[in-house]
């Protein structure tokens, strides 16, 4: 991959761990949040939250989807806006950096590459997160769902970053775990590569994506050699 001007990272599963940052927030949310047992486990449910094994599931929408999806889905069960609060500030104490983090973001920006962050989550839980990691500076800009770009797996967000960096498309890549990530920055024009950490992903986004790599530890390679 040629080098780039620009570097656009999906926040959650790319930048952070995603389990280890909210798997036990959420839990403790939905467990304070919940009037009775009942509720807690319709909730759970919902969400493809699994209570015995206080994780995540593969399948659930906190994973992808943007914050506005995931509160239309709980706030018919409880207090959606108490649920958020409170897993929002668990997880700025859970928050962990993903395999070859800080390393890479500094090599990067070292290098002249400009960085920001595009992510289905709000604005203020990024700022609070980075705050946590010691990371605000290393980031030229950020946009949540909150931020008025829309929500991937649309375009927008992308865009209305390298505007704000003043970089083309063309000149800049799209980093994620997710199909959200990955077709959005097929859709804005950039050039796409898919974190997987670890784990097998899905054929069809794999495929789509321009690049696969298994951590970000791999990403200044990739980006800086040519």
């Amino acid at each position: 991959m040629n080098s780039c001007e620009a570097v656009v990272f999906d926040k959650d599963g790319t930048l952070v761990d995603f389990h280890q940052t909210w798997d036990a927030a959420v839990g403790d949310a939905l467990r304070e949040t919940a009037v009775d047992d009942a509720t807690l486990k319709e909730a759970a449910a919902v969400l493809k939250f699994d209570l015995d094994a206080n994780t995540i599931l593969a399948t659930s929408a906190l994973i992808a989807e943007s914050n506005d999806v995931i509160f239309e889905l709980v706030a018919p069960i409880l207090d959606a806006e108490r649920l958020f609060s409170i897993a929002t500030e668990r997880s700025c104490t859970t928050v962990t950096p993903a395999t070859g983090l800080p390393d890479t973001l500094h090599q990067l920006r070292g290098n002249g590459v400009k960085l920001a962050i595009a992510t289905n989550d709000y604005e203020s839980v990024v700022d609070a997160q980075l705050a946590t990691l010691g990371w605000a500076n290393l980031f030229e800009t950020r946009v949540g769902s909150d931020s008025g770009f829309g929500a991937k797996p649309e375009p927008g967000m992308i865009l209305g970053v390298l505007a704000q960096l003043g970089v083309e498309p063309a000149d800049a890549v799209m980093v994620g775990d997710t199909g959200h990530d990955i077709e959005a920055g097929t859709k804005a024009g950039v050039r796409t590569v898919l974190v997987t950490n670890g784990q097998k992903p899905p054929t069809a986004v794999s495929e789509q994506a321009d690049l696969v790599i298994s951590d970000l530890s791999k990403l200044p390679r990739l980006l800086l050699t040519n």
